[in-house]
């Protein structure tokens, strides 16, 4: 009977937990785990909360005397912060991010692009970001049109790295803060490539020194992928001649 239990168990968790709201699922598996005898079972019916916290799921914060509603952003950094998106309200689409240093809400609040900062109601120190206003290269209409034609499209780069280059020295010298983590997905560019947005401001340095030079060397290796046309398939092997055909081409 145990064994009849345990799939229609887990069937019944796994539907309550991708379509009940939080009293009902909390009410199902405070049921279950009570009444089953066997301690598996129990840990699993007790495990269900989690289940519930998936990616989907909204959650809301305040800090100070504005709230934001916040559903968790498909993609995460590499500094271990957690990154959500605003889904309502008047910063609707603007970003918001858990588990921050204080050097990344300094730098990004100098630059002009924190919309708010600081604790929930909850004690996690939180950063509210602007939305850019830009894409990443690979998704503007001049790269696009340009990427099929090896020449134009290292044009196309070239402009883009002279462009983000000169955008990372002048904010640097304006607000004293170096971005220097730049690469394709930190730096953002309008349709036409003619200007550039800086985001993701977690390894910037207290600085108004920007070496141009080193910049443009370091952008033109992270971009150096976005023009590489695709290799030539690999010939078909050769078919090995049998001891007839041998004896016929001679």
């Amino acid at each position: 009977m145990r064994f009849i239990l345990f799939p229609v168990i887990l069937s019944c968790l796994a539907l309550l937990s991708s379509s009940a709201p939080v009293p009902a699922l909390s009410d199902a598996h405070e049921i279950i785990a009570r009444s089953a005898s066997n301690p598996a079972i129990r840990s699993i019916a007790q495990a269900v909360p989690r289940l519930y916290e998936r990616s989907d799921a909204e959650i809301s914060i305040k800090l100070g005397s504005e709230e934001f509603h916040l559903k968790k952003h498909h993609a995460q950094g590499e500094s271990g912060s957690e990154v959500y998106t605003v889904t309502s309200g008047p910063h609707a689409g603007a970003f918001a991010k858990k588990k921050i240093s204080e050097q990344e809400i300094e730098a990004t609040t100098a630059v002009g692009d924190a919309i708010a900062s600081g604790k929930d109601q909850s004690g996690g120190r939180w950063l509210v970001i602007k939305k850019s206003p830009g894409v990443e290269i690979e998704h503007t209409s001049k790269y696009i049109n340009a990427k099929s034609d090896t020449t134009k499209c290292q044009e196309v780069v070239a402009g883009a790295i002279h462009v983000a280059v000169e955008q990372i020295v002048a904010v640097a010298k304006a607000h004293e803060w170096l971005h220097d983590d730049p690469h394709t997905s930190n730096i953002l560019f309008n349709d036409q490539i003619t200007q550039a947005h800086l985001i993701d401001w977690g390894k910037a340095k207290h600085t108004g020194a920007a070496n141009a030079a080193a910049l443009k060397l370091l952008l033109e290796q992270q971009f150096s992928h976005l023009c590489k046309s695709a290799a030539p398939p690999p010939p078909p092997p050769k078919k090995k001649a049998g001891k007839r055909a041998y004896e016929l081409m001679y």
